[in-house]
């Protein structure tokens, strides 16, 4: 890890390996970080400081500090960047965890007199993680709050993050469910628990296809947004109105489409739509929003209708918002 921090290895090695998951978590932020006058940056951590030594002119920079905190965003704002041109910005989950001063077996872990250096490490870390979920649309694994126990037994000693284990087999559940969810999408149906995804297509219903699956949205526990970022491109020939966009609720919602401004079709295939405002011989984007209520299916499909000229779809980007 040390080694991995000096010589500013990470970006090499998330480009030149395969991986399932990325994991993220933010618990090591409490270290201070080390700025030369060459503006050389690196972690001033237990096992940097044990293993190495530096005569170096510069300055320390701590955790909640201005200066640390802008020069961390620049960092997060690089890598999302990063994940997002090598396309792995969907296998990013955020392991969203807090420190405790409980223990398992009902103790504390330090006494009341130090029980604000916790509130001040999970002030940081809400300040870390508010960053990432306004900015980077990364899966976020969040916990109950009776999970949060220290573990007096645990390998490396007891601490405010080292938890008891039902905190580690609730992410081992997880990621068992992610892999269920990866599944699942071979058959267009997509889980709102498992987003962001990324696509290089969606299908566009033709007017004669035979065959033809719209994505079908599986709702979570609570109600939520589903936001669809569509790169689109078109001919010279294409109109304003060639495509549209149905949406269908199981169970029916039937108060959801009127209050989302979708109109109800003639056609009964087609259903509840809005038209998708397409723009000739150029390449454009449009987002598409829509409610899931809790434990529903959405049906989603884009449709021709009647169109003039010919709309591709170049790129996909599907996220969740949850308000």
């Amino acid at each position: 890890m040390v080694e991995n921090d000096l010589l500013k290895q990470t970006a090499h090695t998330l480009t030149h390996n395969e991986f399932d998951w990325l994991i993220i978590d933010l618990i090591d932020e409490r270290f201070n970080i080390f700025v030369s006058d060459k503006e050389e940056v690196f972690t001033l951590s237990p096992e940097f400081s044990n293993n190495c030594i530096f005569d170096k002119p510069g300055r320390v920079l701590i955790p909640n500090s201005d200066e640390f905190l802008e020069r961390w965003k620049k960092g997060w704002d690089n890598f999302i960047d990063l994940a997002k041109k090598h396309q792995f910005l969907h296998k990013i989950i955020l392991n969203k965890v807090f420190w405790t001063n409980q223990t398992s077996s009902g103790g504390k872990v330090v006494s009341d007199l130090y029980q604000s250096w916790i509130d001040e490490n999970n002030r940081w870390l809400k300040e870390l993680y508010s960053y990432i979920e306004k900015t980077s649309g990364i899966k976020i694994l969040e916990y109950p709050q009776e999970l949060f126990k220290a573990d007096s037994d645990h390998k490396w000693g007891l601490q405010p993050y080292h938890y008891a284990k039902p905190l580690y087999l609730y992410f081992l559940d997880y990621i068992g469910r992610l892999k269920t969810y990866q599944k699942a999408l071979e058959n267009n149906i997509v889980y709102t628990d498992y987003l962001p995804l990324g696509f290089d297509t969606l299908p566009i219903k033709r007017k004669n296809d035979s065959v033809y699956q719209p994505l079908i949205f599986q709702g979570g526990e609570q109600d939520c947004i589903v936001s669809i970022d569509i790169a689109f491109a078109a001919n010279k020939m294409a109109g304003e109105k060639d495509l549209l966009h149905t949406l269908r609720y199981e169970p029916e919602q039937s108060e959801w489409y009127s209050e989302q401004k979708y109109a109800h079709s003639d056609f009964e295939e087609i259903g509840y739509f809005k038209y998708i405002g397409t723009q000739p011989y150029t390449v454009y984007n449009r987002e598409i929003k829509f409610r899931i209520p809790a434990n529903t299916r959405a049906f989603f499909s884009i449709q021709e209708f009647y169109p003039k000229g010919k709309n591709v779809i170049l790129e996909v980007e599907i996220n969740k918002v949850d308000k």
